[in-house]
């Protein structure tokens, strides 16, 4: 009886001396692991370097760039900041300027999406890339951050029906280089609105001299310039001063369009009724509306698109995929203001028509 207790006690101590050998180094490697997890959570995480190149200098890119700061300021990044002149040659300097060793990521809004691809896809490389307001889609961008460049087009053709009601007529358009992907998009989409077009009807853009006529809307021809507004105003008034007909509307897609717009007709046309459409809201716009010079805009949230790109930039050089949308895009809504909603618009968006 004695013998066989001591076999069971000796059985017993086998057991809890295997136990222990298995538990004690397992728990060590467990604590090990929770502690380094922690050591890592601890660790100030990288500060991204980030470059924001804007299509231009124009005041469009104020309230862009407003929004990069504060996100830059929120998540912690080192933001800088390149204004080119607006054509492709100085992007590309700026570009080339971009020191891979010393920067993490760039936004950029291409100002020539089809023959800047090969090159931006070269920076995404090296950096992590997010196109803002003008999307190149083979680019291998991180994501798109912008608008329906298409559906605001539509919305500007819309807005023009509504005010020209049964009785429409002539449609000019002003309109910065066809080669940016956005511009071309808004045009494409405010030409197949108005002549009842449906959407990728046509796979090459619409002539600029062309002018198009169905439904009772002539439209065109589009006026083009080099994101500049002095040029734009000498050409519109050269196309004023020699025109057989006068246009009932004239739209202008790019944020300095409308001012210029108003400059042109104060010059030669003070005394006709030609509505002023637009896109952007910034402030010279702004107050032209509200003297009645402008008759509505298409409004980008240009705040947001600053922000979200340095805040998608940031998280995707950290490595949180899990931040970025599935489709690699986030558009907002254009929003169409009038006379008529003007006040609550600048109420709501915390804007005055002086500017901020």
């Amino acid at each position: 009886m004695t013998e066989n207790t001591g076999t069971t006690r000796t059985s017993s101590n086998t057991h809890k001396n295997l136990v222990r050998a298995v538990f004690w180094p397992a728990l060590l490697i467990v604590l090990f692991v929770v502690a380094w997890r922690l050591f890592q959570a601890s660790t100030p995480v990288v500060t991204p370097r980030i470059a924001f190149i804007t299509a231009d200098s124009t005041p469009y890119w104020d309230g862009v760039l407003e929004g990069a700061r504060a996100a830059a300021d929120q998540y912690g990044v080192t933001l800088e900041v390149v204004t080119p002149n607006g054509d492709r040659d100085s992007q590309e300097r700026a570009l080339s300027d971009l020191d891979p060793a010393l920067t993490d990521g760039v936004a950029i809004s291409p100002v020539d999406a089809v023959r800047q691809t090969a090159r931006l896809r070269q920076v995404a490389k090296s950096m992590s890339l997010v196109t803002v307001d003008s999307d190149s889609e083979l680019s291998n961008r991180v994501c798109f951050v912008g608008m329906n460049n298409h559906d605001a087009g539509r919305k500007a053709a819309t807005l023009i029906k509504d005010m020209l009601g049964d009785t429409p007529g002539r449609v000019l358009i002003l309109s910065g280089p066809l080669d940016k992907a956005n511009g071309r998009a808004r045009r494409e989409g405010l030409i197949d609105e108005l002549q009842d077009r449906a959407a990728g009807a046509s796979s090459e853009p619409t002539p600029p001299e062309s002018v198009l006529e169905s439904d009772g809307f002539i439209v065109g021809p589009t006026l083009l310039d080099e994101i500049d507004p002095g040029a734009a105003t000498a050409q519109l008034v050269e196309y004023l001063e020699s025109a057989d007909e006068l246009p009932n509307v004239i739209v202008g897609l790019y944020g300095y369009h409308a001012p210029a717009i108003v400059a042109a007709l104060d010059q030669v046309r003070p005394d006709q009724q030609i509505r002023v459409i637009g896109f952007d809201a910034v402030p010279e716009t702004l107050e032209a509306m509200e003297r009645g010079a402008v008759q509505g805009v298409i409004a980008q949230d240009q705040f947001s698109y600053g922000y979200e790109s340095i805040r998608i930039l940031a998280e995707a050089i950290r490595g949180a995929e899990y931040a970025l949308p599935l489709n690699r895009r986030v558009e907002y809504p254009p929003v169409v203001v009038t006379n008529d909603n003007l006040e609550p618009f600048l109420r709501e968006s915390g804007r005055s028509s002086s500017g901020g």
